[in-house]
């Protein structure tokens, strides 16, 4: 089974550590995907062109992903900063809100939509920005959807009717 992710990537930056680990849904799905499965997984996004995006572009590199639909635009590239809470457990505590890609959104194009096809499964978020390319997209391929704690009702049934496969995460 071939997966491609399409939309937020980021860096979090552990402002404990001073390090930066990329990230972002539809990059880590695509990532660990290719991690577990034979087949080469894909991203499509959009990344800045800071040293943030340099370091994503790297990883994904090193990982074999496949990223030739990925564009890169001036500005920053998505960046969460993170704190560790007495437990271990990510606490956010600043973001760029997704950095240019947010700002940009993704336009997926005739070339990106025959790329698509060579898929069986599309990965996105709710952080991705893609909700008005998804009834188009599911015709092509199965769409997997992380709503993380988005259970708005409005936004399910905006959402859901194009969606193979929803994740959602638990509110507390």
């Amino acid at each position: 089974m071939k997966l491609i992710g399409v939309g937020d990537n980021v860096v979090d930056f552990y402002k404990d550590q001073g390090k930066i680990y990329p990230g972002g849904n539809s990059l880590n799905v695509a990532v660990m995907f290719n991690r577990l499965n034979d087949e080469q997984s894909s991203y499509i996004g959009i990344v800045g062109n800071d040293g943030a995006a340099d370091y994503v572009l790297e990883v994904l590199q090193k990982e074999k992903i496949e990223i030739s639909r990925v564009r890169q635009a001036v500005g920053e590239n998505g960046m969460a900063v993170v704190a560790l809470d007495k437990d271990g457990d990510r606490i956010f505590i600043g973001s760029n809100r997704g950095g240019i890609q947010s700002i940009l959104g993704i336009v997926l194009n005739d070339k990106d939509l025959d790329y698509i096809r060579q898929h069986d499964l599309l990965h996105t978020s709710v952080y991705s920005h893609i909700e008005h390319n998804l009834q188009k997209l599911s015709q092509l391929i199965d769409i997997s959807f992380d709503f993380s704690t988005n259970q708005k009702d409005h936004y399910l049934q905006k959402v859901c009717p194009y969606v193979t496969y929803a994740f959602f995460q638990e509110v507390i």
